[in-house]
């Protein structure tokens, strides 16, 4: 092979070991873990977003089914009222807990079936509504525009969020009397899925 040639090859062969580096620092990255809080050592939570069109679940239903049921997280927020509400004023009954924000199409689409499930159930059911983000007049303007009567709670720095895991809007967790998660589900609920989740809780007709 002649000097061109070798020097050809010297470049292909470069080009190549180039194109592994990439590649390793490319899978490095992919798996990297979340970073973590230099303070609390917990990892960063990415800003919330909302769910477009899908809906999609958190767990097929057969496998949580299977799932062991986790104790819900306790916590005390303000209620849009001024009021401030706590989830173990709630013991004994079953609670629903809908994440949401104004500016998400589908929370927006799916709160009248959240509604008309806290009107039927209202002597069974506490339905709270935490908003992620937004103010207490952009809360009281959509409620009082559509009529909800719900118990809206504000989190405004979406900590509560984060708290319960949430990646993006709507998530609602079911909780039953006992305090114990059931079900959650992520994206925009219909009727029979709502149902669906109530009942899990002892919720139905």
């Amino acid at each position: 092979m002649g000097k061109k040639g070798k020097k050809r090859q010297w470049y292909l062969d470069a080009a190549l070991v180039a194109i592994i580096l990439v590649l390793i620092v490319l899978i490095v990255l992919a798996l990297k873990p979340p970073a973590e809080d230099p303070v609390s050592g917990q990892a960063t939570e990415e800003p919330l977003g909302g769910y477009t069109e899908s809906t999609p679940q958190t767990l097929a239903l057969e496998e949580q089914d299977e799932k062991e049921a986790d104790p819900a997280l306790d916590f005390e927020r303000e209620a849009l009222s001024g009021e401030m509400v706590s989830l173990s004023d709630y013991r004994g009954k079953p609670v629903l807990i809908n994440f949401w924000a104004t500016w998400c199409p589908p929370c927006v689409q799916e709160m009248p079936v959240i509604q008309a499930a806290a009107n039927q159930y209202e002597d069974e059911l506490v339905v709270l509504a935490v908003n992620g983000g937004e103010s207490v007049e952009q809360i009281g303007a959509f409620a009082e525009a559509f009529g909800y009567t719900l118990t809206f709670l504000l989190d405004p720095e979406t900590s509560l969020a984060n708290l319960y895991g949430v990646r993006g809007f709507p998530t609602t967790f079911f909780i039953d009397a006992e305090g114990l998660v059931q079900g959650t589900y992520i994206g925009m609920m219909d009727e029979n899925i709502i149902a669906y989740y109530l009942e899990k809780i002892g919720v139905s007709e």
